[in-house]
């Protein structure tokens, strides 16, 4: 069977604008703090306008979940460490078993303050917001157990997939198995979770080659055509400065492949060996001790309340102990 891949092709030209496509649908969001225009064109892309580049990141998380809500709200769920709560299943409890042995909510909560830019924190205060006036506005959509989004939401969220994109979560359930195997990362089978990648490329064509004069490029990553690792493709303009045309995953506020009128970016793939594992020697008369340059070193240990619904249906929380080295 064979895996249909989305791809890009991106046109650099000196002025992007709503003209490439005719509208159809103008109308306004705002709360308290944030206002955009979104203008969605004849193929549903939407054209977002603000005042300043938060204002465009909020009506950006407004848009995409206009259109694909539910895509969002998994991804919300994953990052938290809550995705048992909507799937059963091992995919989902190796995902919230995930998010808390890397402590992503334990280091956010030491290190937002005071290590995070001001200009980020609005960006991601302004798509979390436009996740919320979505739901405001829409309050059919939201479950009961599902809290408003929260910046912090934002940069968990980042920090949850990067380790997918070099297939942390295929090993880790390899070693989750009740058998794990003995050697485990050798090779790029044995990485690949996720993001199962497989490859990607990208093009670019100059005026001087290209027969109407105009830069060309051609952006195929090889992503699949829905789920979180998908493409949504959006237009941002804030009178601060921001002129980007691209594609973003869910949950991000700002495109990650495209152009603005000045340069195009993507990104590819290759195979990098970037995951070592290491089996330890544990102390036979204290499993929370591990040998370590000669003596036994005690462990880090943390509790991981991890929720699940039995059946689907019934609530329930399970411990875990995450014990670090």
């Amino acid at each position: 069977m064979v895996n249909i891949k989305s791809f890009f092709i991106f046109q650099i030209i000196l002025a992007v604008s709503v003209a490439s496509g005719k509208s159809v649908n103008t109308f306004s969001v705002s709360d308290s703090v944030f206002t955009a225009k979104i203008i969605r064109d004849e193929w549903g892309v939407p054209h977002i306008y603000g005042k300043r580049d938060a204002d465009a990141s909020f009506g950006l998380a407004y848009a995409h979940s206009e259109d694909d809500f539910q895509t969002i709200q998994d991804v919300l769920y994953a990052l938290r460490g809550d995705l048992s709560l909507l799937r059963s299943g091992r995919d989902a409890a190796v995902n919230d078993y995930y998010v808390h042995s890397m402590n992503f909510w334990g280091m956010i909560e030491e290190r937002y303050e005071n290590e995070i830019p001001k200009d980020v924190k609005i960006l991601c205060e302004g798509y979390a917001a436009g996740i919320n006036k979505f739901l405001i506005d829409n309050p059919s959509k939201k479950r009961k157990d599902f809290s408003n989004v929260t910046p912090e939401d934002i940069i968990v969220g980042f920090s949850h997939r990067m380790p997918f994109m070099f297939g942390l979560d295929g090993v880790l359930k390899r070693l989750s198995k009740k058998e794990p195997p003995e050697l485990i990362g050798f090779g790029v089978e044995e990485q690949q979770g996720t993001f199962d990648m497989l490859g990607s490329n990208f093009m670019a064509v100059a005026p001087t080659r290209s027969s109407d004069g105009y830069t060309r490029l051609w952006i195929n990553t090889h992503q699949p055509w829905d789920g979180p690792v998908a493409w949504y493709e959006a237009h941002l303009i804030s009178e601060e400065g921001w002129d980007f045309y691209g594609a973003l995953f869910p949950g991000s506020p700002v495109p990650l492949i495209g152009h603005n009128p000045y340069l195009g970016w993507s990104h590819t793939v290759n195979s990098p060996d970037l995951i070592d594992v290491y089996k330890l020697t544990i102390n036979a008369n204290n499993k929370n001790q591990y040998w370590f340059e000669g003596y036994w070193k005690d462990m880090d240990l943390r509790i991981a309340d991890i929720k699940v619904k039995v059946l689907g249906l019934i609530p329930w929380n399970f411990k875990r102990v995450v014990k670090k080295s």
